[in-house]
């Protein structure tokens, strides 16, 4: 996206927050908190804050995976809970809008307020429209456009002191470098350790780098995975049902705080088995949710989800996307018409099965 246009666009965003002097801002995440969607929220609540207006970023989903708690922890992303929103009455005047292009609907009538922005990466119809939409599926991450944005508007420099309050601890360097780390994390995680990155990924890696605490970035970025995850993998290798080079798991019923593992199962098996293409699903509260990872450049993720869950047929509490390399699926069981887990499993694995090796 060249200079000219991020300055045009950073202006109107600018007027817009502006013209509602004493509004707050509402950045809700969609469903579990990642780097990339915490990172360029945070971007984002950075900007309103420059121009007089407060912003929450907002989450309902914990943040589940062991890496991204740390990120949240010892960068000081200053996270609120919905329900910690809503108990307190808080009252929101503008709709930010990150790393998706869509609300969450556990969110309610929020998604109806006026729309300030909406900055996103993936491939799909956006369900909602803001004043400034930067929608880029040639980019690996949202984070990507956030730097963007933060370099357009002077923000990323030494001397840069943080408007958004933060509890990090001492040691997580100053303002700045931990919001350009979190950047520069946003980004890793989102292309695979670069191996998906875009010549517009890793420059803005680099100006990211410029002011990152980069021991900070190594430490965060480590991918640990926990004694929890890892029996979760287990499960997943227990399960496998593979033909051809399609692999298929099932890991059950799992913690909300476990949701993470799902992807993390799916990215193991697809690097380590004989496999260009793996779903990973398990039960997570009220959904089953489900991660697709493929090595083929010639599988499109979103496609094959679409396919798989038959997702043009109107199919209530079913959504489901994807972008080079990933996807990602979602289907409801609070629906009293869903049928029961098992029904659901069985009706996943025969669809990804049938659409993976059907000519």
């Amino acid at each position: 996206m060249p200079a000219r246009a991020v300055a045009e666009d950073l202006e109107k965003l600018r007027g817009a927050l502006r013209s509602s002097p004493g509004g707050r801002l509402a950045i809700p995440q969609y469903g579990y908190p990642d780097p990339d969607s915490m990172a360029s929220a945070w971007a984002l609540a950075e900007l309103a804050a420059r121009e007089g207006v407060p912003a929450d970023i907002l989450h309902i989903d914990p943040v589940s995976h062991a890496q991204n708690r740390v990120l949240a922890r010892e960068l000081g992303v200053p996270l609120t809970p919905w329900a910690d929103a809503v108990a307190r009455g808080t009252e929101y005047a503008w709709l930010g809008v990150v790393d998706a292009a869509m609300v969450d609907p556990r969110y309610g009538a929020l998604a109806q307020l006026p729309c300030l922005c909406v900055w996103d990466h993936h491939a799909g119809e956006p369900t909602v429209t803001g004043r400034v939409n930067t929608i880029l599926t040639d980019v690996g991450s949202t984070c990507t456009l956030a730097v963007w944005y933060l370099d357009a508007a002077g923000l990323l420099a030494p001397s840069t002191e943080l408007r958004v309050p933060g509890t990090p601890p001492p040691s997580a360097g100053s303002a700045v470098s931990r919001l350009a780390t979190a950047l520069m994390v946003g980004i890793a995680t989102d292309t695979d350790d670069f191996r998906l990155a875009r010549p517009v990924d890793f420059r803005a890696a680099a100006r990211a780098a410029e002011l990152a605490d980069l021991p900070s970035f190594r430490r965060i970025h480590r991918r640990a995975y926990s004694p929890a995850a890892m029996k979760v993998l287990h499960r997943a290798l227990d399960s496998l049902v593979v033909r051809d080079s399609f692999g298929i798991a099932w890991v059950g019923n799992l913690p909300p705080i476990l949701r993470d593992s799902i992807p993390q199962a799916a990215d193991l098996l697809v690097s380590r088995l004989d496999l260009d293409t793996v779903v990973v699903f398990g039960h997570v509260g009220s959904m089953v949710d489900g991660s697709l990872r493929t090595l083929d450049p010639a599988v499109d993720t979103g496609t094959l989800i679409a396919r798989a869950l038959r997702l043009g047929e109107e199919r209530a509490g079913v959504s489901g996307g994807g972008r080079e390399g990933k996807g990602g699926f979602r289907w409801s069981l609070e629906d009293d018409a869903a049928p029961a887990i098992e029904a659901v499993r069985d009706q996943i694995e025969r669809g990804f099965l049938d659409a993976a090796t059907s000519d």
